[in-house]
């Protein structure tokens, strides 16, 4: 039978693994490279090899943030923090989200660094067009004349417009994601906001819970409720 090898097993993991794996001596010379790292950033072996870290980063800055982030002891297994710059041989440039592990000797000292870069441009890419997306939803809503509000299974408010908060009256400039129907509906009756239920009407609690009646199980008929007005 033969021998396990933990070398030989390494040596194959190292050279097939799919991301790009550089490893940094204490100097931040890059020492070793698989062929992943070789092939995303557009060099041969003899040219990489040796070549300080700053090569693969976009530009000083990108690096520098790096450096701070290294000295301050970021967590870089949060993707925010350790997403960097990257740029290949032919100056094209990507996201990639770092991944360190040190290797130090008996009393600590550091006497390389194991860096792991995956490439997130089309998730970075993707978050990019979300945000897009989102912000011309944003703006869509806000011009509508019409109130809009989106509220979840637990009736807590999600999404809303300028419009909503004109609708809620006193309630409107006290509007928070995560308020429920009825705090929105009991701030605004409160402050005297619905003439057919000010708080001095006995019947109020009665209106009140009508109201939210029609919001929980809606008949899809057009209603029609009155609200107060202000001077000005």
């Amino acid at each position: 039978m033969t021998a396990f090898d933990e070398e030989l097993v390494f040596k194959a993991l190292y050279e097939t693994f799919p991301d790009p794996v550089i490893i940094l001596d204490a100097a931040r010379i890059i020492r070793s490279a698989n062929p992943a790292a070789l092939a995303q950033f557009g060099y041969a072996a003899d040219a990489f090899i040796g070549q300080p870290a700053r090569l693969i980063y976009a530009d000083d800055s990108e690096y520098a943030r790096r450096l701070h982030n290294r000295a301050a002891n970021v967590d870089e297994r949060i993707a925010r923090t350790s997403t960097y710059s990257y740029v290949r041989r032919d100056g094209s440039t990507f996201s990639g989200h770092l991944r360190t592990t040190p290797l130090v000797d008996a009393s600590g000292r550091e006497l390389a660094l194991i860096g792991i870069i995956r490439d997130v441009s089309d998730l970075a890419k993707a978050v990019l067009e979300r945000q897009r997306a989102s912000d011309m939803l944003d703006a869509a809503l806000d011009v509508m004349p019409e109130g809009f509000a989106i509220f979840d299974a637990e009736e807590r408010l999600l999404v809303y417009n300028r419009a909503y908060v004109t609708i809620c009256g006193p309630a409107g400039p006290l509007l928070r994601p995560g308020m429920t129907a009825e705090e929105i509906l009991l701030l605004a009756q409160r402050a005297g906001h619905y003439p057919e239920a000010l708080p001095g009407n006995p019947d109020w609690p009665a209106w009140v819970a009508h109201r939210l009646q029609d919001f929980r199980q809606p008949d899809n008929r057009a209603k029609i409720y009155r609200y107060a007005t202000t001077d000005g």
